[in-house]
């Protein structure tokens, strides 16, 4: 079995235990030249769905409120990185900078291009838009 041959079945056999998560690809664009427009569906790719991981790890990187008192005394603010890793070797094309993602309880925009290692598999990471 060739290193190759290997990290296909690796990848195959990582997303059937940890891709447990449903999502549709929903894309997205900005009409025209106009950089500040608001975003709209994208009818020239077609949406897909896919299973994936979906990891929320809280940083806590920021305060709110007033400057007057102790750092003790802020209101802190909760801050969440999201992260979807996923296999992609079936995808009919691969998402970019603020397409959506949905699931079946929230909806979720790309903030960046997805992360490759060389793998079958892409690390997403994501704002969550709504619920």
């Amino acid at each position: 079995m060739s290193w190759d041959d290997a990290l296909v079945r690796v990848d195959t056999a990582c997303a059937a235990y940890f891709d447990t998560v449903a999502f549709t690809v929903v894309p997205m664009r900005k009409p025209g030249l106009d950089v500040n427009a608001a975003l709209e569906p994208d009818p020239t790719r077609p949406g897909f769905s896919f299973h994936g991981s979906l990891d929320t790890a809280p940083e806590l990187n920021a305060f709110a409120g007033s400057r007057s008192g102790g750092a003790d005394e802020r209101s802190r603010r909760q801050v969440s990185r999201v992260c979807v890793t996923a296999l992609t070797t079936g995808w009919p094309w691969t998402p970019k900078q603020d397409d959506r993602l949905r699931t079946e309880s929230a909806l979720y925009q790309l903030v960046a291009a997805p992360e490759t290692d060389g793998s079958g598999r892409a690390v997403l990471w994501l704002n969550r838009i709504s619920a």
